[in-house]
């Protein structure tokens, strides 16, 4: 997903306001969003067949940041979000992560982390 991304990042950069302001006091940055990659990707890559989903693996250390990102439905549209425990006793969202969590279709559970917000 590098190379893709390297390849056609040109034109999916898009203003991440909600997401770098805070982090950046002068500003926010240009970024490809990570759901308009993985829709870039799905649908005109040739490397997923139509009606397919992708699986998209991110530590579970990462959900606590996805609350933050710019229409976390968009990426939980095209793609399955795995995430896999990695030494995190817990995971503290900053932010409500009420868009993101309303935006999950299946929830399966084989570790426990305490989340809390």
């Amino acid at each position: 997903l590098l190379n893709y991304e390297l390849e056609n990042g040109a034109e999916l950069l898009e203003e991440s306001p909600n997401y770098w302001a805070c982090k950046l006091p002068g500003g926010y940055l240009r970024t490809v969003p990570t759901a308009a990659l993985i829709d870039h990707f799905a649908t005109k890559s040739g490397f997923v067949k139509e009606g397919a989903r992708l699986a998209v693996v991110f530590g579970a250390d990462n959900l606590a940041g996805m609350s933050c990102w710019n229409s976390p439905e968009r990426l939980l549209a095209k793609a399955d979000l795995v995430l896999v425990a990695r030494e995190a006793e817990r995971v503290n969202f900053g932010r409500d992560p009420t868009a993101l969590l309303a935006a999950l279709r299946h929830f399966e559970i084989r570790a426990t982390v305490e989340v809390t917000f």
